[in-house]
């Protein structure tokens, strides 16, 4: 998740969907979200970097 002044703007997580790209219910798919102005700056890498790395850290300097 990534937060600017204690507001949610960002986050990422895993599911299991029968949707678009769907490969089998043993196989989840990346889903990750980010509100419009916080796209460009390299925050979905951070997010999805840190997700795999099972940790946290800032995004947002």
């Amino acid at each position: 998740m990534a937060e600017v002044d204690g507001k949610v703007v960002g986050t990422v997580w895993v599911r299991i969907m029968n949707d678009y790209g769907h490969i089998d219910n043993e196989t989840p798919s990346l889903a990750l979200s980010l509100y419009k102005e916080y796209r460009g700056f390299g925050s979905a890498i951070c997010l999805s970097d840190n997700w795999r790395k099972g940790g946290s850290t800032e995004c947002f300097q």
